[in-house]
């Protein structure tokens, strides 16, 4: 059994990106900065036992020069591709 315990902390996070949350006002900061921990965690874990995991650091130094993405998409809707 998992027993989910909440703990306080206290942050220092820029004042403008505060006042850009609250305008949003969907969801409060406490849960975005969890989840933002939790996707964190997760992209960590994976990571782990998967040193090839694509997160997003791992997009830009893996990906392949000289390839445009235009070209191919229109050569893909040519074909009836996409």
């Amino acid at each position: 059994m998992y027993i989910r315990m909440k703990v306080k902390i206290t942050l220092s996070i820029r004042k403008d990106l505060i006042d850009i949350v609250r305008k949003e006002g969907k969801e409060p900061i406490s849960k975005i900065v969890e989840e933002a921990l939790a996707t964190f965690s997760t992209i960590s874990f994976l990571e782990k036992f998967n040193p090839e995991f694509i997160s997003p650091e791992n997009v830009k130094k893996n990906r392949k020069k000289g390839l445009k993405a235009e070209e191919i998409i229109r050569e893909l809707r040519d074909e009836g591709i996409s």
